[in-house]
């Protein structure tokens, strides 16, 4: 991601949900609220969806995906993406929202017995990394962000900026670590 991403007030959609709805009750949950809000939306900036029914392990065409190219203009033209879990608390979707510049909308997890708090690092709840995420308790709160967004996108402006710094940073520290862990590690067996 560019530290130069495109202003929000310049972005074709609010909003984007695009994303498998058979991998969790709660993707079909939200499916149903972004219908819905889509239906009665009077908003200038537009909101997308595109839904598959499974996932198939693989981006055809044939199954209902959208193209690399389109998937990722859509993400680039979003204010925000919605970035629901499914099998899983981390969804691809939050790391391509931060790749374009467009502010990832995430549910609050419950505490997973199988995998604890996979995004508590992520998590306002928790001190450290705190990027500038959208948390809503649950997704009945997303027509009111949206309606909250439509009317002044000035702190979404100030909240995206914040989000490709953040995420510049974020990946110079973790990628640096990692290398320089990778390097260590390859030293040591020479």
């Amino acid at each position: 991601v560019s530290t130069q991403s495109t202003w929000v007030a310049a972005r074709r959609f609010i909003v984007n949900y695009i994303g498998s709805t058979s991998t969790a009750l709660m993707r079909r949950h939200l499916r149903d609220i972004v219908m819905s809000l889509n239906a009665t939306w009077q908003g200038s900036l537009q909101i997308f969806q595109h839904y598959t029914q499974y996932w198939s392990g693989g981006y055809q065409a044939a199954a209902g995906y959208m193209g690399p190219e389109e998937f990722r203009a859509t993400l680039e033209d979003s204010v925000f993406t919605l970035a629901p879990f499914g099998h899983a608390q981390e969804t691809f979707r939050l790391w391509e929202a931060l790749e374009t510049g467009s502010i990832p909308v995430l549910q609050r997890p419950p505490k997973d017995p199988n995998c604890g708090m996979a995004l508590a690092p992520f998590n306002a709840e928790f001190p450290g990394l705190l990027p500038p995420f959208i948390w809503l308790k649950d997704w009945s709160e997303l027509p009111a962000l949206l309606e909250r967004a439509q009317g002044d996108l000035a702190p979404y402006q100030a909240q995206q900026d914040r989000l490709v710094r953040w995420y510049a940073r974020f990946k110079h520290q973790w990628y640096g670590s990692s290398l320089k862990k990778l390097i260590e590690l390859g030293m040591e067996r020479l």
